[in-house]
């Protein structure tokens, strides 16, 4: 007998080649969460042959058994994990290979002061910058061997202190190359006395590479078990991706809500695995937070230009919203291949108070923006501790629903906001510094619906 109160834990791996078992092990392969179940769906076909009786006939069901690696069944993972840094700066928790597995990337950052130069002081000098922009130490139209510092990662207010990129270490005068993204932005710049930081944190952005599916080499898929009792027995899938919502309610700890599916491998008695735990801090409680909402426009500048931080809610939600599909193989003896990641949709929830005036600001007038289709800019922190901090970024956040919400005997607005990235808002880039511009992509932006940083 198994109490599944307790001795239930999430074992899992990154495959070399999706698709592929990988066996867990001690140091990587165990996560803590909360109420972690599974599901597994069997191939059925029903079968109603002309026969001489109304008796059933037996279903066609193409699998060959529990452990054979040929069952053909899907298996499909919830859990939720406590979002909780590793209590270092500059080093990613185990769960940011459950992040790679939802379609997210893992980038080590440095950091550099955004000052007056940074922020918008020249008039050739962006007012915002977004990812995958890469700046020189020089302000000049064209890079010079040893002066490029990097390449921007996330998104970046008017109004923020710092920035976070990707540092160029070889000193190369091409810029540095994302996922199938190229661009530079040479006349943004480092003034001399804003030097990079040794170490900045971890980021992890979105990304359309292969590691949604159809990887060649080393994959985003995991191998996943869920132990049934204290006797090692276990299920488990293989060519596991999946989905990830970020919950924030007031006063408690941030759940990342995970689901994964991939093709269901075996049901296995007598496991011999022991984890070893993590050992990270207790994570960061949602109080203290301060949600900026500003222009999500290329070129901002005038008053406005800095985040509007005075709306009241008490809760939010950021989902991914993956499509995923475990891809039919009749090649293989299961009749499975592995899980794709097809497509996306993040969007965020949340539930401000109905505030009468935005005058003051109109970046935070919910019903302008709602109703004319504009696109806002956001960002918030969680938490203060080195290692243990959290910065959630996104640059084009579209507002697509708003409905009349009650919370403690006062209007608020309930409301659902699309992350779109992409082609809108400030992901289209305008050419700011005139005819002299050096940029060589003018449509940055893709895979920037959404960012956040452990810093």
């Amino acid at each position: 007998m198994a109490f599944k109160t307790f001795d239930r834990k999430v074992y899992f791996a990154l495959e070399t080649n999706e698709g592929t078992r990988v066996a867990p092990n001690a140091e990587q392969g165990y996560i803590e969460t909360t109420d972690p179940t599974f599901s597994v769906t069997n191939r059925v076909y029903e079968r109603n042959p002309t026969r001489m009786s109304i008796s059933p006939a037996p279903a066609q069901i193409p699998g060959t058994g529990s452990s054979s690696g040929a069952a053909s069944a899907t298996i499909e993972f919830t859990f939720s994990v406590e979002l909780a840094g590793s209590g270092t700066i500059g080093t990613a928790p185990r769960w940011s290979s459950l992040l790679k597995a939802c379609g997210m990337n893992e980038v080590a950052v440095s950091s550099i002061s955004s000052d007056d130069s940074l922020a918008g002081g020249g008039t050739v000098i962006p007012k915002v910058l977004r990812n995958y922009e890469n700046f020189s130490s020089q302000s000049v139209n064209t890079y010079a061997t040893g002066t490029q510092t990097g390449r921007f990662i996330g998104d970046h207010f008017f109004d923020d202190p710092t920035i976070y990129y990707k540092a160029d270490g070889s000193g190369s005068t091409a810029p540095i190359s994302g996922d199938n993204l190229v661009g530079q932005i040479s006349n943004m710049y480092a003034t001399a006395d804003s030097g990079p930081t040794a170490t900045g944190g971890v980021a992890w952005v979105l990304t359309s590479g292969t590691n949604l599916g159809g990887a060649t080499g080393t994959s985003s898929s995991l191998t996943m078990q869920v132990p049934l009792n204290s006797n090692g027995d276990y299920v488990e899938g293989v060519g596991c991706r999946g989905n990830v919502e970020f919950a924030f309610v007031s006063g408690d700890r941030v759940l990342m809500n995970f689901t994964f599916t991939g093709r269901f491998n075996q049901y296995a008695e007598g496991g011999t695995f022991t984890p070893t735990a993590e050992g990270r801090p207790l994570p960061p409680s949602f109080v203290g937070v301060s949600l900026g909402i500003a222009e999500s426009t290329y070129v901002a500048s005038g008053t406005d230009t800095a985040a509007y931080t005075g709306t009241i809610f008490n809760s939010m939600t950021i989902g991914l919203n993956n499509d995923l599909v475990v891809r039919e193989n009749v090649s293989a003896g299961s009749g499975y291949d592995v899980a794709y990641i097809t497509g996306r949709t993040p969007s965020m929830t949340f539930n401000p108070d109905a505030v009468r005036d935005f005058s003051s600001n109109p970046y935070a007038d919910l019903w302008d923006r709602f109703l004319s289709g504009e696109t806002t800019r956001g960002r918030m922190t969680v938490g203060s501790a080195a290692g243990n901090t959290f910065l959630f970024k996104f640059p084009a956040a579209q507002f697509t629903g708003i409905t009349d919400g009650n919370r403690d005997e006062v209007v608020v607005w309930d409301s659902t906001t699309t992350l779109t990235g992409g082609d809108y808002g400030s992901s289209v880039q305008d050419r700011a510094d005139g005819a002299n511009s050096t940029v060589t992509d003018a449509r940055l932006g893709t895979d920037n619906e959404f960012v956040f940083y452990q810093l």
